[in-house]
Parts: C-alpha cells; sequence; structure tokens
C-alpha cells in the first residue's frame, strides 16, 4: 500500500497548476516553502490563468492583469520559488479539458515531476469554470504522461508522476507546518494584494489551524495524493 504522507515528503520535483494567481499559495503554500527550500528539491509553477476578472472595482478594470502578474511574482520570490510561468490563459476563459490536457501533458514530460500539485475539481459544490477545468485535465495528463501515442512529439515519461489535489474534501494525506512554514504561507498570501485583506489572511490561518487539529498538528495542509491506478477503474 502506498504511503500517500511519505510521497509528499520525499517528492523532490514538484511541478504545480495554479488556476489563478494565489491558488497555489492557498492550497499548498507552506509545503511548498518547505520543498522550495529544501537541498535538492525544485519546484516549478504553472500559472493557468491571468486573474484578469479578480477585481471588484470598475477602476481595476485596465490593469489588474498587471498587477497579479506583480503579485504572483512577489508571491513566489516569499516562497523561493524561482521557476514560474504564465500561460495567460484570460481568466473564466479557459479552454475545454482536452485542449487544455494536451498542453499540460507537455509540460509535465518536460519537467518530469516526481509529484504534480494541482486544485480538485470534484469538490460536491466547486463552481468555477477554472477551477474545474485546470483540475481535470492536469489529472488526465498525469495519467496519460507515459503513453506515448497520446502526444507524439514530446517523449512520454516512463511512470506517471504522483498527484496531490489541494483544497480538496477528500484528504487522503496532510503535512504538519512549522511556525516559520505557516508564517510564509501567509506572508506569499499578503503579496496579493488585490485579492487578500488582513482578515482573510487570517481565515487562511484559522483553516491551517482547523487542519492541524485533525492530524494532531498546530498547523497543517491536507490533500488528496493519487497514483495512476487511483484514476482509471479503481
Amino acid at each position: 500500500m502506498v504511503d500517500t504522507n511519505e510521497i509528499l515528503l520525499s517528492s523532490r520535483r514538484i511541478l504545480v497548476f495554479s488556476p489563478h494567481p494565489d491558488d497555489a499559495e492557498i492550497i499548498a503554500g507552506g509545503y511548498l516553502y518547505r520543498k522550495a527550500s529544501e537541498e535538492k528539491s525544485y519546484v516549478r509553477l504553472i500559472v493557468v490563468t491571468d486573474g484578469s476578472k479578480g477585481y471588484s472595482k470598475l477602476k481595476f478594470k485596465d490593469i489588474i492583469r498587471d498587477i497579479r502578474k506583480r503579485e504572483q511574482e512577489e508571491s513566489a520570490k516569499r516562497l523561493g520559488i524561482e521557476d514560474v510561468h504564465f500561460l495567460d490563459y484570460v481568466d473564466l476563459q479557459t479552454p475545454p479539458v482536452e485542449i487544455l490536457m494536451e498542453v499540460f501533458i507537455r509540460l509535465v514530460r518536460q519537467y518530469r515531476p516526481d509529484l504534480v500539485i494541482t486544485v480538485d475539481p470534484t469538490n460536491r459544490y466547486e463552481v468555477h469554470p477554472d477551477h474545474i477545468n485546470v483540475g481535470k485535465a492536469v489529472m488526465q495528463a498525469v495519467f496519460f504522461s507515459n503513453l506515448q501515442g497520446v502526444i507524439e512529439y514530446v517523449e512520454a515519461l516512463e511512470k506517471p508522476p504522483y498527484l496531490a489535489l489541494g483544497a480538496t474534501d477528500n484528504p487522503n494525506s496532510y503535512v504538519c507546518l512549522s511556525d516559520e512554514e505557516i508564517y510564509m504561507k501567509l506572508e506569499s498570501l499578503r503579496a496579493h494584494m488585490s485579492q487578500f485583506t488582513e482578515d482573510k489572511v487570517q481565515k487562511i490561518l484559522e483553516m491551517a489551524k482547523i487542519t492541524g487539529k485533525k492530524y494532531n498538528c498546530e498547523y497543517a495542509e491536507d490533500f488528496r495524493v493519487l497514483t495512476d491506478s487511483d484514476m482509471h477503474l479503481a
């Protein structure tokens, strides 16, 4: 039986697909800070959309895209993530899953990660189309990453990486966070000033405390970790 907690702890090459600027930090900021800080560990962050619909006042309409990109760059810097790529799909207009899947397969095969992280698209009440499309496409990209015939022009992996779904209502693994790791998670969220008031940051802290209580930690992040055999006819 696979030890899903050990997968999180032992993975060295981490590839993260964030539907919008800030999603990666919400679901895994403490864990990503840990991995980016570890010797011989590498984190690559793929930001799928431009976040251009993430404003509540009309005066931000023409500048929000650039604001959110700068915020994401600063947030990643605080987490120690130097490898950040922006796909720049328009917020709320991600392509259909089958198109995203091909893009993501190429990225997974090029980076050759041990672990891929994204949001859980299967949550009972998830309505955001970017989260649903990105999450499903990442799951499919991981599953098909070792089948050369799916995309022939990029060399297939020998074995699919593990997959961790964050913001899930069905976790099977967790990471206890140190004081430094929770602090840097919150600092990374504070970099997203257009999205996070201090009240919202404190709500994330409370969520980390509630999650921690489930696992006898002070703070924690949890995930649904899957192998390729979990994702088809399991």
